[in-house]
């Protein structure tokens, strides 16, 4: 994938069950779909503030999701929490 050698990513976030991957970059983010094993597909360029992920800041420091798949992004000294099933 030509599309990482470009940047840098702050942070990145996995969830399992819907096989998706968020790669978040300033005020940005991108969607990796690995639904379809044979060819990921990069479904989503946008910006934090446009999704729902509306309330993290730009540049986090870390992302990660814990064993209840709650979903945990740091800065600095502040943590978000984001539940996704709350999305379903």
């Amino acid at each position: 994938w030509r599309f990482y050698s470009y940047f840098h990513f702050f942070s990145a976030i996995h969830w399992r069950k819907e096989q998706l991957t968020f790669l978040f970059f300033r005020s940005s983010f991108w969607k990796i779909d690995e639904y379809n094993e044979d060819k990921p597909q990069l479904l989503q360029i946008g910006k934090l503030s446009d999704s729902i992920w509306s309330e993290l800041p730009s540049n986090m420091d870390a992302a990660f999701v814990d064993s209840l798949e709650v979903t945990h992004f740091i800065k600095k000294r502040k943590t978000w929490e984001f539940n996704k099933i709350e999305l379903k």
